[in-house]
């Protein structure tokens, strides 16, 4: 066992050597402090470039911290220096936020707002006499206000502004505008009032002059004192069954319509009920209720063609057929109409003892006896005679023309003797 002498000695051997301890580690502190706050230290950042570090005095108070220099220039020919720090100091370096990191007050577009956000205060230059602040078209600008702080806003267009009860006959500014049935841009005016298109909904108004109302569905309310509901649906089914009795001219009958039955006024003298020609009229009856009708005959026959039936003939002092007369009608053709007409009939005598050929021509002037083709050829017997009347005449479109031979080939030009061939032609 040891003695306490020994216990003793050591026991101050080994406060002696954690004081030795302590000593050095205090001194190698220090060294370092002074040794790496040194200024203009330069220390190698092994490309070439220097990096120097400095002491700084923050709040009075000397304290040692780094303060990167970085060097800006060639190698070796430094032009200036920017610096990093915590401090506030000429030539600082902006700090740069790393990509995938946000400033407290950057949001992406639809975030939603949450409580406490932080934001940018958005300010504005105030500009009473509303001067142009910018140089040209494409220099950024700040906001403006005028004195109270009210930001200026304008359409683009400038203009007039206006306010309720203001009255312009000519709207040189901005006004309500909607386009009518013409495509035309109106202003909305008394005269011009904007239509309006309600739909699903109730409207208070008062009636005032002529209301168009068009393109109506659902249900419409009647004003005070107007027909009921119910009997508005009476009189539509009373227009729809007088609908149901009207058709259309020529349309054929299916059977099952309505008719509307037809009434007449009783005139058992006839008497004139119409007050002008052209006037709507009436039809009358007698006592009995016969219809009276009447036959109606103009004085005078109409123009053109006209075919008239059972019409007696009266005797007159003008008028009538026209008469072409000749004793001795030979093979010389003669012409007795120029132009068209009708052949009404003939009176013709052969005084010759053997047969005549009396030629009509559909000629203009006279024929060629031989070489025109007759229109008519009529045999007269020898010693006899032939007539003819036909009433509604025969049609030369052309004209009339005659001539008489003894041959009734069409080329004959055989001349009879005189006064063989007597006629007398009726013609119109």
């Amino acid at each position: 066992m040891p003695n306490n002498l020994e216990q003793k000695v050591e026991t101050s051997i080994l406060a002696a050597w954690i004081l030795y301890i302590l000593f050095a580690l205090s001194a190698w502190i220090y060294f370092c402090v002074n040794a790496f706050a040194a200024d203009n230290i330069n220390v190698s950042s092994g490309s070439g470039n220097v990096v120097a570090y400095d002491e700084v005095t923050r709040n009075s108070v000397l304290e040692k911290q780094v303060v990167a220099k970085i060097g800006l220039g060639a190698e070796g020919a430094h032009d200036g220096f920017a610096r990093m720090g915590q401090q506030t100091m000429a030539n600082s370096m902006a700090c740069v936020l790393p990509s995938d990191q946000d400033l407290p007050f950057d949001y992406a577009e639809d975030t939603a707002h949450s409580d406490a956000a932080k934001g940018l205060l958005a300010l504005a230059v105030r500009n009473d006499g509303g001067s142009a602040l910018a140089g040209t078209t494409g220099d950024y600008i700040p906001f403006t206000t005028d004195s109270s702080g009210a930001l200026r806003v304008t359409g683009g267009g400038g203009g007039t502004e206006y306010t309720e009860g203001d009255t312009d006959a000519s709207i040189t500014g901005s006004a309500l505008l909607w386009e009518d049935t013409s495509d035309t841009l109106r202003a909305v005016s008394a005269s011009k009032p904007l239509p309006i298109d309600i739909t699903d909904a109730s409207l208070a108004c008062t009636q005032s002059g002529t209301w168009n109302v068009t393109n109506i569905s659902g249900t419409v309310s009647l004003p005070t004192g107007a027909a009921t509901l119910a009997e508005q649906q009476t009189q539509t089914t009373s227009l729809q069954l007088l609908d149901d009795a009207i058709v259309t001219e020529d349309a054929a009958s299916v059977g099952g319509e309505k008719i509307v039955l037809m009434g007449a006024v009783r005139n058992s003298a006839y008497a004139s009920k119409t007050s002008a020609d052209g006037d709507y009229g009436t039809l009358s009856v007698d006592a009995q209720g016969y219809l009276g009708v009447a036959a109606r005959f103009d004085a005078s026959l109409p123009t053109g063609s006209a075919t008239i039936g059972q019409v007696g003939l009266a005797p007159r002092s003008s008028g009538g057929v026209s008469k072409y007369r000749n004793i001795d009608l030979d093979e010389t053709g003669v012409s007795v109409k120029a132009s068209a007409g009708q052949l009404y009939g003939w009176y013709v005598c052969n005084q010759a003892t053997s047969t005549r050929y009396l030629k009509i021509y559909n000629s203009s002037s006279a024929p060629t006896v031989g070489t025109d083709t007759p229109f008519m050829t009529m045999p007269i017997p020898a010693g006899g005679c032939a007539n003819e009347s036909v009433e509604n005449g025969i049609e030369l479109n052309t004209g009339l023309g005659v001539g008489c031979v003894t041959g009734v080939a069409d080329n004959s030009t055989g001349a009879p003797s005189a006064n063989d061939c007597v006629v007398n032609i009726f013609y119109k």
